[in-house]
């Protein structure tokens, strides 16, 4: 499963992984692909007012996501792979 956390370890959001294919993607939302798609549906319910930095894995990253993470003024921070 996923999950979106605090610094503090509170739990703000989670997703239970029930196999290829089963994250959708919301009217309004783009489609970046499933792994970073996993990413936008962990944000969608944090209050607009909220800016947090989103730390994620090589698995999530994406272009696509840094630059729609970076118009939601959300920095993105995630490993890379050469």
């Amino acid at each position: 499963g996923y999950a979106l956390c605090g610094s503090s370890g509170f739990v703000y959001n989670w997703e239970l992984y029930q196999g290829k294919g089963s994250g959708s993607v919301a009217p309004g939302e783009p489609d970046l692909g499933a792994s970073s798609n996993t990413v936008v549906r962990m944000l969608r319910y944090l209050p607009a007012d909220v800016h947090p930095r989103v730390f994620y894995d090589n698995w999530f990253a994406s272009i696509p996501l840094l630059s729609y993470l970076r118009n939601r003024g959300i920095p993105g921070i995630c490993t890379v792979r050469a």
